[in-house]
């Protein structure tokens, strides 16, 4: 085993592209599913309190909410919304957002 742990969703086509480098060079790796619009779980792996996977996640899904239906889909999901009003209220995460997500939110 190379240690190596891979994260992501499974019908991410960033996780299907960064699943083929190792497939291609027949590197073993271990994955770990982070689905982010499972109703009975986190969007991080179970055991998880904040994955890499959640950095870059949170950022799309933040994206994904700033359009009405996006937000719409969001909050129609218990668990995603409460992860996601987490990791979104962290200082970091509010530090790392580029300056046009404010133009784009309104001033929200």
């Amino acid at each position: 085993m190379t240690g190596l742990t891979l994260i992501g969703f499974q019908d991410s086509v960033y996780t299907r592209a960064v699943r083929l480098a190792p497939s291609e060079k027949a590197l073993a790796y271990e994955y770990d599913e982070a689905n982010p619009f499972t109703e009975d779980g986190q969007a991080s792996p179970a055991g998880r309190d904040d994955s890499r996977a959640d950095r870059p996640l949170a950022s799309m899904i933040g994206y994904f909410a700033l359009v009405s239906e996006g937000r719409a889909m969001l909050e129609a999901r218990s668990a995603p919304s409460r992860w996601f009003a987490g990791i979104s209220a962290r200082a970091a995460f509010a530090e790392t957002r580029p300056g046009v997500v404010a133009v784009l939110e309104g001033g929200r």
